[in-house]
């Protein structure tokens, strides 16, 4: 929840997002290394569209158990979407635990078929006959729905870490699809499938400094002395970073950055904020 507070420096790829989706494509993938702050924009996209009256259904996936899988992620978009995957008759179906497009798991014979089971038992739709049903419900979607897939590069792999089986259909007309990724293999995947990407990169000085100070005054700590910024915000930096020496120093007392702005002209940044986080 933290995360949707603090979107310092990160208007500009906030407004380009919402802008692809706007239009008349099926959706957008926001891309960039492991915490630069792709589920930050993200949340922020769901968030604006939210409060323009957009309907939205948003899995982060990993966030708990049941939610790694392309079936389970599916699963939990689809009752958001207020529908739930079919049952069917386990005698002939597919296994629930099969996500991948060709072959089968467990007790599957070659074709993907489920031998046995009791008389009127069911199992929830699976395999190939899912993905074209998630298909057929996101057609089905006003265009000013928003389905967020946010982490799709923590599913589970399938046949490779382009797996984008999820996705695997995105149409025109229906739902818009957001996700986030670091995965370059799964942006390429998509935007095979018409899906562009945008890229989110580390902040600038001046959004190193706004993002700052957004994350102290979120904490309800002190706000950071001038000097502290500045040395933060000498170089490109990542959210996480951010975030995270954010929190750290907000244990601080005040005079232990009284010598923080020296400290960085004598030894550098990296020696500045080292001095401050080591202090006794």
């Amino acid at each position: 929840e933290s995360r949707r507070q603090v979107v310092a420096g990160r208007e500009g790829v906030i407004e380009e997002v919402v802008g692809v989706l706007a239009g008349d494509g099926p959706g957008v993938v926001v891309h960039g290394p492991s915490g630069v702050g792709t589920t930050t924009v993200a949340l922020a996209v769901a968030d604006r569209l939210a409060a323009q009256g957009w309907s939205v259904a948003s899995v982060l996936v990993g966030a708990g158990p049941g939610s790694t899988s392309t079936a389970e992620v599916i699963a939990l978009l689809a009752r958001q979407l207020g529908v739930e995957v079919p049952q069917v008759p386990r005698v002939g179906a597919r296994l629930a635990g099969d996500d991948r497009i060709g072959g089968a798991a467990g007790e599957a014979d070659a074709g993907g078929v489920v031998e046995g089971g009791a008389a009127g038992e069911t199992v929830a739709l699976a395999g190939e006959e899912l993905l074209v049903w998630w298909a057929a419900v996101l057609a089905g979607q006003s265009p000013r729905t928003l389905v967020v897939v946010d982490a799709l590069d923590r599913l589970d792999a399938g046949d490779g870490r382009d797996d984008v089986e999820v996705l695997r259909s995105v149409p025109r007309g229906g739902a818009k699809v957001l996700a986030s990724s670091t995965q370059a293999d799964q942006v390429r995947a998509l935007a095979g499938r018409g899906v562009p990407g945008v890229e989110v990169g580390e902040l600038d000085r001046v959004g190193v400094e706004q993002a700052a100070r957004g994350w102290a005054g979120a904490s309800g700590a002190r706000e950071l002395p001038a000097g502290v910024v500045g040395v933060m915000a000498r170089r490109p930096r990542s959210g996480l970073w951010v975030r995270l020496v954010v929190q750290a120093l907000t244990w601080l007392e005040q005079e232990d950055f009284a010598d923080a702005e020296h400290e960085a002209h004598l030894g550098g940044e990296t020696a500045a904020l080292t001095a401050l986080l080591t202090r006794e």
